[in-house]
């Protein structure tokens, strides 16, 4: 990891181990992440502006993927912006990182393994560790949004992420940028999710630990992960024709199929992004 070097993939300085901490030591952009610049609602962003940002992150991703380096956590969180307003992607490596350092732990209680119900209850074993009693945090629930849907049904809960499932993510980022909304805005998902307690698999169900259903700011999350995770019929982001040229709209649907195989490839993606748009040049900076 401290041999990539590109100016859309942050520089990883160093590995932090300490009592009971781990941490990747990475290049400080002071713009906060892509996240921060899409709520921020003093900050003008035409179709220029976007353009460039996604273009910095095709930059990035499509490095990390010629070195066959899937990043596996992508979101809009993990993409950072600099004084210049060069987007890069960051966190990558991370979760392998993070295996090497800790042995599984138990599966949650009720968890049987198999599948023949919703597909869902792998999910809790994507972010098991996260709480100490088999509960799985919501605050990280809110981070499968992201994630690809073959993913999210894989037993036991992907350890590392795929090239194509990255391409899934950059769909939904996509999204985020075209509509300046959250992933799945346009299902009903807030703008700003604020997830409390945790939550536990009960046979088929999701439920909280304090016994309650999840309130109206979990419910749209857990419900659109349950959709997207266990089709027909295909949950996907609603966006308008008119957030953006239609190339770009296309791009970000084949960007989320259902297949993986029918995602372009990091190389098919910047070849339509670099070629003329028709509302104009191509995407970003020259």
């Amino acid at each position: 990891m401290r041999d990539m070097r590109h100016e859309n993939v942050a520089a990883c300085l160093g590995f932090f181990v300490g009592p009971g901490v781990s941490a990747l030591v990475l290049e400080y952009c002071s713009r906060g992440s892509l996240e921060d610049l899409l709520r921020n609602e003093a900050l003008r962003l035409d179709w220029t502006f976007k353009a460039s940002l996604l273009l910095d992150l095709i930059r990035g991703m499509r490095y990390l993927h010629h070195r066959h380096f899937p990043h596996g956590r992508l979101k809009s969180r993990n993409c950072v912006v600099d004084g210049r307003f060069v987007l890069k992607v960051t966190d990558h490596g991370y979760a392998e990182l993070l295996d090497a350092q800790r042995s599984a732990p138990p599966a949650p209680e009720g968890y049987g393994g198999d599948r023949g119900d919703t597909g869902l209850k792998p999910l809790a074993l994507l972010c098991r560790g996260a709480v100490g009693d088999g509960g799985v945090a919501l605050s990280l629930i809110v981070e499968l949004l992201w994630t690809a849907p073959e993913l999210l049904r894989e037993p036991g809960g992907p350890r590392q992420g795929t090239l194509k499932g990255d391409i899934f993510s950059m769909g939904i980022i996509l999204q985020e940028v075209l509509t300046r909304g959250p992933p799945y805005g346009g299902l009903g998902l807030p703008a700003e999710v604020c997830f409390r307690g945790k939550v536990h698999i009960r046979g088929p169900c999701w439920e909280l630990s304090n016994g309650g259903a999840p309130g109206a700011e979990e419910e749209p999350a857990l419900e659109i992960i349950r959709k997207v995770a266990s089709p027909p019929p295909l949950c996907r982001p609603l966006v308008s024709p008119d957030h953006g040229p239609p190339e770009c709209i296309q791009l970000m649907k084949q960007c989320w199929e259902e297949a993986p195989d029918d995602r372009p490839s990091l190389d098919q993606i910047y070849s339509q992004v670099s070629a003329p748009q028709s509302n104009g040049p191509p995407m970003g900076r020259a």
